[in-house]
Parts: structure tokens; C-alpha cells; sequence
């Protein structure tokens, strides 16, 4: 998930004028054209990402990213990920490429239909002067935090909050160079199409869907994996999460431990990662994976309004898996 959760976070600008002090801009508005960036800018720059795991423990890492003319590339060599406006690709050896969707074909609703969002105060972020918006649940409370550069409109840093409101990701540019710069776009992994996922209006049988799910998520998408998985793309306008789903029987004891949970009589177990959340469960003979950037509890909350029944084949898991640690997973 890292192309289409850090770049889809981070790499983003404004169409027109910044967020300077005495412009009309609401909070909303700032977000809303901070995610142009990736169709109208061209940047490069260090992404630092600071994140805590399952046991608590906090971890930081840096890996350099550029983008232009609407495709990027973060990381470097075989563990990287790349994409344009609707694949991503992510590398996680020298002969392992997973490729999703990172875009649905309905649009997302506006990022203040779920979310309370006012603008609160300045910061400085990678050397340049940022307006910060925060973004409030319906209990009022904190979820996250963006400071969008004052000049470009250009997203310099995302903290997202839990329920506590401890930061467990923050993703931050640490240098950045936007606008006029001199390098070519990223090359997209070579793919035939036979190879893409495929937007499909009917899922196949034994496979479900939600048109609303958690508290705002809205379907905007659904694709099927040349291997006969499932991908359900939803956004609640601020965050995105993919539902994937693959026939089988899940063998709990095969999987990392993670933090298990039970969710309204679901078994599930969730695992913290750089860039979001990912939460395993099943029903009906159909493994269940869940991955979002929002905060964990609002991922977490998928799983109690879709059911699906574990997989001895984890294989799917893996690809998932790889797909969410991508660079970062250098170990």
C-alpha cells in the first residue's frame, strides 16, 4: 500500500493559488487540492516515515520518492513501489511485482461529509512554512493532522491519531523540491493487460459487498485479480481502504501474530504497518484482508459489516502483506 497510501497522502498540490494568510481557502479546500499533485506537479524529495507497531515499539525510516507527470516511484531498487493515476505496483524482491488498483472509477465524497475539519494554526515542514488542517470524528475528537505548504499547496506531512490520540503514522517530507523538476517520469513496471485488475460491475459468486461501510467508507470501485481475487476500493474522503477477497480457508496459525480482535462475534487480527492498517478475517469460506490509511479503529471497523471464512492458502495473504511493507520492508 505504499504507492497508493504514501504518495496517495503525501504527493499532493494545489491548482491554483496556496494557502497564504487572507485567501478565501477553507480546510476542505486545502485538501481537496493538495491531491492534484500528482496529475499537475512535478517533485522530488525524502519521505520520512515514523510509525508504531503491534508491540508498541516506534520505528523510523526514510526512502526517497519524485514524481511527474502524474506517475511516481518511491524507494529504490527491488524494494519500491511505483504508479500512475489508477495502478500501483509494488516490488518487494527481485522477482515479486504485485500490481493493484489504486483508484476507483465513482467519485469520492468530499473529505468534510465524514470529517470535522478546521484549519489550526502554522508549522514549518521540511524547511517551508505550512498551514495545519485537523480533522475531528463525530466524538469531536482529533484523528489527524496535515500541514499543507503555504506557497505550492503542496501535502508536506499526515500524523494519524488512534483512538488516544497517540500519532501512530506520521509521514513527512523531510527535503522536498517541487515544481520544474529536471528528471523524466517514473517507467511503469512491464504488465500486460492480460495481468490488471479489471473493474467489474458483478462480483463473482460467494463474494460480498458493501455500498457503505465503517463510519463514511463509500465503495467507489470493485476489480478482479487475474487470480480470481477481489478488490473493493473505498475512500470516506479523507482515507482510502481496499477490501480483498479470495475463496479458501484461512490457517490462523500460519499467520504473523498480530493483534488479534473480536469484532461483533467476528475473529479478526489486525497488524500495524508503516502506512496503515491491515486487519485478516473470514467467513463463508472466504479469506478477508482489509487495508486503510485512516485511523486503525475506522479500518478495524470494516470487519464488522462484511463477513467472509479463512484460507489454507496464504499465498494471497503474502501478496497483501507485501504490498502494505513494500520498500520499507528491508529486513
Amino acid at each position: 500500500m505504499l504507492g497508493a497510501l504514501v504518495l496517495g497522502a503525501l504527493c499532493m498540490t494545489a491548482l491554483g493559488s496556496g494557502a497564504d494568510a487572507g485567501t478565501p481557502d477553507t480546510a476542505e479546500d486545502l485538501l481537496v487540492k493538495a491531491r492534484k499533485i500528482a496529475t499537475v506537479e512535478s517533485f522530488a524529495g525524502v519521505v520520512e516515515v515514523l510509525w508504531i507497531d503491534d508491540d508498541g515499539v516506534e520505528h523510523l525510516e526514510r526512502v526517497g520518492a519524485r514524481g511527474a507527470d502524474g506517475a511516481f516511484v518511491i524507494g529504490v531498487g527491488a524494494r519500491r513501489a511505483v504508479g500512475d493515476e489508477n495502478d500501483r505496483f509494488t516490488s518487494s524482491g527481485d522477482d515479486h511485482t504485485t500490481r493493484w488498483k489504486g483508484k476507483g472509477g465513482a467519485h469520492a465524497p468530499r473529505p468534510g461529509e465524514s470529517w470535522d475539519l478546521e484549519i489550526a494554526g502554522r508549522r514549518h515542514v521540511a524547511g517551508r512554512s505550512a498551514t495545519v488542517v485537523i480533522a475531528r470524528g463525530e466524538d469531536g475528537r482529533v484523528r489527524a493532522r496535515f500541514a499543507i505548504d503555504r506557497e505550492t499547496g503542496q501535502l508536506l506531512r499526515r500524523a494519524v491519531l488512534n483512538e488516544r490520540g497517540v500519532a501512530v503514522r506520521v509521514m513527512r517530507f523531510v527535503t522536498i523540491i517541487t515544481g520544474g523538476v529536471d528528471a523524466p517520469a517514473p517507467a511503469m513496471p512491464s504488465a500486460s493487460n492480460d495481468h490488471a485488475p479489471v473493474a467489474i460491475k458483478t462480483l463473482p459468486s460467494g463474494f460480498v459487498a458493501q455500498a457503505d461501510v465503517g463510519s463514511g467508507y463509500r465503495l467507489l470501485g470493485q476489480y478482479l485479480q487475474p487470480d480470481g481475487a477481489v478488490q473493493l476500493y473505498y475512500s470516506d474522503g479523507l482515507f482510502t481502504a481496499s477490501v480483498f477477497q479470495r475463496s479458501g480457508r484461512l490457517d490462523w496459525d500460519a499467520l504473523p501474530p498480530g493483534t488479534p480482535a473480536a469484532i461483533e462475534g467476528v475473529r479478526a487480527r489486525s497488524y500495524a504497518t508503516p502506512t496503515g492498517t491491515l486487519v485478516v478475517w473470514g467467513d463463508r469460506d472466504v479469506v478477508l484482508t482489509a487495508v486503510g490509511d485512516g485511523p486503525p479503529d475506522a479500518v478495524i471497523g470494516i470487519v464488522a459489516e462484511m463477513s467472509a471464512n479463512p484460507s489454507d492458502d496464504q499465498s494471497w495473504f503474502d501478496d497483501v502483506t507485501d504490498f502494505v511493507f513494500g520498500p520499507f520492508d528491508w529486513e
